[in-house]
């Protein structure tokens, strides 16, 4: 794991009782096709009381994805690897 952020409306202070927490997870690399890679990190983030909808993306395909850069550019980083 590289880098995590919360996106979308929880950091925006948007959320409403049926909101969800937007995460984008960025991996150095994986051979896993991108809706598998998910299940690996939602153990993560049980208990937190809300759906946590969440985004795992490769370093080089954050620079292809425009989701992705938007979550890191205008979400909250909450882990950087050094």
């Amino acid at each position: 794991m590289q880098k995590v952020a919360i996106f979308g409306s929880v950091p925006e202070d948007r959320a409403t009782a049926f909101s969800d927490v937007d995460v984008l997870i960025v991996i150095s690399d994986t051979k896993k096709r991108f809706l598998e890679r998910a299940d690996e990190f939602r153990s993560y983030f049980d208990g937190l009381g809300m759906e946590c909808d969440i985004f795992v993306y490769t370093e080089d395909e954050v620079e292809n994805t425009p989701l992705a850069k938007k979550a890191l550019s205008g979400g909250t980083l909450h882990f950087t690897r050094k």
